[in-house]
């Protein structure tokens, strides 16, 4: 990997989360793993049960191995960098997440792994005629037990 200058005048960001990955200039490795279960409840109790639903080794989900990739055979190739300066003007990104990569410049390797369980529990149905997201609506049980 020949190194090079990596120039960036402007870069706005509005949120990196969850092993996401900023970098500007040579990188020999990247490794970033992002592990997440997401629970949505309608009722705000927590129990022993939620407890044992967000263990990882419930769910296959995070027990299938990954698969590896493999070097291809009988490949190669030349690379002239014939300008020492890699040179961005502007980068605007709402939002990277779960093992997202802004990277300007070289990078050696690269290994990323993001899984993500969610859950979801109402004590009545949400609307499943609308992709919308269902407002919480307490009733006055739940506000007696909060106060």
């Amino acid at each position: 990997m020949l190194p090079r200058l990596a120039q960036v005048q402007h870069i706005k960001l509005n949120s990196v989360l969850l092993s996401s990955v900023v970098n500007v200039g040579d990188t020999g490795e990247i490794r970033s793993q992002a592990r997440a279960i997401a629970l949505q409840k309608f009722t705000p109790t927590f129990s022993q049960e939620l407890v044992k639903k967000v263990d990882f080794a419930n769910y296959q989900t995070f027990q299938i191995p990954r698969p590896q990739p493999t070097q291809p055979n009988g490949v190669q190739m030349s690379i002239e960098n014939r300008y020492p300066v890699i040179e961005v003007g502007s980068i605007r990104i709402i939002g990277m997440s779960t093992c997202g990569i802004l990277h300007v410049g070289n990078v050696g390797e690269v290994d990323l792994e993001a899984r993500v369980k969610q859950i979801r529990e109402y004590e009545s149905n949400p609307d499943t005629n609308s992709l919308a997201i269902v407002p919480f609506a307490r009733d006055a049980s739940t506000k007696e037990e909060e106060e």
